[in-house]
C-alpha cells in the first residue's frame, strides 16, 4: 500500500509538470505574429498552419512532413531569401514569403507615379513571361491600405510536376517583397488565395530590431537547455516524492 501510495504521488507530480509544459507549448502554438528585422515588417499566419522561419531548428517536429532538416531548410531559405513557409499538415500548398535589401534608388511602390506603375508592370510581366519553367495567366495591380502589389497569376511545370501559384510582388522600405502561395490542386484554391491575401493586408511596415530569438543558434539552444530543465524537474519531483513518501514510513 505505501508503495503505491509512492507511485500516486508520483504520478499527480509529473501530471502537473505536464500540464505546465503543456501550457507553454500551447501558448507559443497559439502565436501567429512574426517579425523579419532583415524586411521591417511583421506578418500573421493562420494558426492552424505549420510555420518555418530562419529561427527552425532540428526539434521542430514539422520538418517530418516535408522530409527534410532544418539545415537543409535554412540553406534552401539563405539561398532563395526566404524567411517564412507555412503549410497544412497534408502540405497541398505552401504559403511563402520572401525578400531582399534594393539599391537605394528603387523607389517604393506607394510612392511611385501611376504612370512609374504601369511601366513597372510591364517590365515585370516582361520578367515574369522570361522564365521558361512558368507560364503566367494574368499580372495585374492590387492596392491596400499599406502600399500597392504587383499581382501574379501563374503556372510552373518542373519534373513533370505541375504547380499553381499567385504572388504578391511589392518594393517597401528599400525591400523587395514576395508573398507567394503555390498549390498542387487543378488551382490555387479560393481558401488558398483567401489566406495569402490576408497575410499581405495584415503586414505591417516598420522598423524592426533585430533580435537574438531571430537566430536558428539560439533556438537551438535555448530548446536543448529547456529539455535539459524540464528533465531535471522531473528528478527533483521524483526524488522529492520519494524522500517525502520515505518520511512518513
Amino acid at each position: 500500500m505505501k508503495f503505491n501510495n509512492i507511485l500516486k504521488r508520483l504520478f499527480c507530480s509529473l501530471l502537473t509538470i505536464t500540464f505546465i509544459i503543456g501550457g507553454t507549448c500551447a501558448s507559443y502554438a497559439a502565436a501567429k505574429t512574426y517579425s523579419f528585422s532583415d524586411l521591417d515588417i511583421e506578418i500573421q499566419v493562420p494558426n492552424e498552419l505549420a510555420v518555418f522561419t530562419r529561427s527552425v531548428t532540428s526539434a521542430d517536429k514539422n520538418l517530418d512532413l516535408i522530409d527534410t532538416t532544418s539545415d537543409e531548410l535554412l540553406v534552401m531559405f539563405q539561398e532563395h531569401g526566404i524567411y517564412l513557409e507555412a503549410f497544412p499538415t497534408d502540405v497541398s500548398y505552401e504559403l511563402v514569403v520572401s525578400g531582399k535589401a534594393v539599391s537605394s534608388d528603387v523607389k517604393d511602390f506607394n510612392t511611385l507615379s501611376d504612370s512609374e506603375l504601369n511601366q513597372g508592370l510591364q517590365a515585370y510581366r516582361e520578367k515574369c513571361e522570361s522564365v521558361e519553367s512558368d507560364e503566367i495567366f494574368d499580372v495585374t495591380t492590387y492596392k491596400n491600405n499599406s502600399t500597392i502589389f504587383y499581382q501574379t497569376d501563374f503556372k510552373t511545370v518542373s519534373n513533370d510536376i505541375t504547380v499553381y501559384g499567385k504572388k504578391y510582388y511589392t518594393v517597401m522600405q528599400g525591400k523587395e517583397l514576395n508573398f507567394t502561395v503555390q498549390s498542387k490542386d487543378i488551382a490555387v484554391t479560393d481558401i488558398q488565395a483567401s489566406q495569402l491575401k490576408a497575410i499581405v493586408d495584415t503586414a505591417v511596415y516598420k522598423q524592426i530590431d533585430s533580435s537574438i530569438f531571430e537566430s536558428p543558434i539560439f533556438t537551438e539552444l535555448s530548446g536543448y537547455l529547456f529539455g535539459l530543465f524540464v528533465t531535471v524537474a522531473v528528478l527533483f519531483g521524483i526524488i522529492f516524492v520519494v524522500k517525502k513518501s520515505t518520511k512518513k514510513q
